[in-house]
């Protein structure tokens, strides 16, 4: 029994590329987690972590802490703020994509869209929560210095 050939065009319309907008908010958030771990660093260059006292001689030390704490704060926020828009335009591309193509049933465009948007958003969170721990942990330290 001979053996057809199946081999026939590939179709790269389903293909899914990874648009721009999600490389330029994953180096975002690479930033983010990049930035908060250099000023953590250097804050624990003056003295080590989980120390109960301040260090003697630096009276300058609570202010670069206070410095920090909010800086890291406008970090989070803005993590929070870049999030949202982030979920909101693929939300959009998802939906304008669902509603252009015929042959896509409705119910797997809302289970992708429900894939992609939850994806965007924990990545998000996850490091909004790093920064947010990063400056509840300078803030202990605020504390202890008074």
């Amino acid at each position: 029994m001979a053996q057809e050939s199946t081999a026939g065009a590939w179709d790269l319309r389903p293909v899914i590329m990874e648009p721009l907008s999600l490389k330029v908010y994953l180096l975002f958030l690479l930033v983010v987690c990049i930035f908060t771990t250099l000023r953590l660093v250097g804050v624990c260059a003056i003295v080590a972590p989980f120390r109960r006292r301040p260090p003697a001689g630096n009276p300058a030390y609570g202010g670069v802490l206070r410095a920090v704490a909010a800086s890291l704060q406008h970090w989070s926020s803005l993590t929070h703020i870049v999030s949202g828009i982030f979920a909101c335009t693929t939300v959009y591309r998802i939906c304008d994509r669902v509603l252009a193509d015929e042959r896509t049933n409705v119910i797997l465009g809302i289970n992708f869209l429900i894939r992609q948007s939850s994806a965007a958003l924990t990545m998000g969170l996850l490091v909004a929560l790093y920064a947010f721990l990063a400056r509840w942990h300078l803030d202990k330290r605020i504390e202890n210095l008074d």
